[in-house]
C-alpha cells in the first residue's frame, strides 16, 4: 500500500509541474508582450487609457489623442488616427455552411474620403480551436473605437 500511495505522489507531481509550468510561460510571454506594446504606444506619442490582449494581438486606445494602436503577435504595430475613420463594424467568418463555428473575430475601420479600411485581426481558429473572451473583446473594442469616432 505504501509503494501506491509514494506511486500516486509521483504520478501526480509529474502532472502537475509541467502544467504549473506553462502556465507561468504564458504569463511571462503575455507580460513581455504588454511591455512592448506600451513601449511601442509611448515612442508614438500615445498615453494608453485601456487595452487588451487578444489571441493575435495588442489593442489599445489613446482616448485624449483619439488614436489607436494595434501591435499583432510578431508583426508591426500600427497607429490609427480615429480622426480619419469613418466607421467602425466588428466582423465574424464562419466557414462552415450553418456558421455556428466561429473562424476568425475582426474589426474594420472604414477611412474618410474613400481612403481604403483597415483590417485589424483578434483571433483565428487557425491559432487557437476555442474563443475565450475574445468575441466579448472584438464587440467592446467596436464600441469603444465607434465611441471616438470625430
Amino acid at each position: 500500500m505504501d509503494s501506491n500511495i509514494i506511486l500516486g505522489i509521483a504520478i501526480t507531481i509529474a502532472v502537475i509541474i509541467p502544467v504549473v509550468i506553462l502556465a507561468t510561460s504564458g504569463k511571462r510571454k503575455q507580460k513581455r508582450s504588454i511591455e512592448k506594446f506600451r513601449k511601442f504606444a509611448t515612442s508614438n506619442g500615445l498615453d494608453l487609457s485601456e487595452f487588451d490582449c487578444c489571441d493575435l494581438g495588442l489593442i489599445g486606445i489613446d482616448s485624449n489623442a483619439k488614436k489607436l494602436a494595434y501591435l499583432p503577435k510578431g508583426g508591426d504595430g500600427i497607429i490609427i488616427d480615429l480622426h480619419d475613420a469613418k466607421s467602425c463594424n466588428s466582423r465574424t467568418s464562419s466557414e462552415n455552411t450553418q456558421g455556428d463555428i466561429i473562424d476568425k473575430l475582426v474589426i474594420d475601420i472604414e477611412f474618410k474620403e474613400g481612403r481604403g479600411t483597415k483590417i485589424l485581426p483578434l483571433f483565428s481558429s487557425e491559432n487557437k480551436l476555442v474563443l475565450d473572451a475574445e468575441k466579448v473583446i472584438t464587440e467592446k473594442w467596436n464600441k469603444t473605437i465607434e465611441a471616438n469616432l470625430a
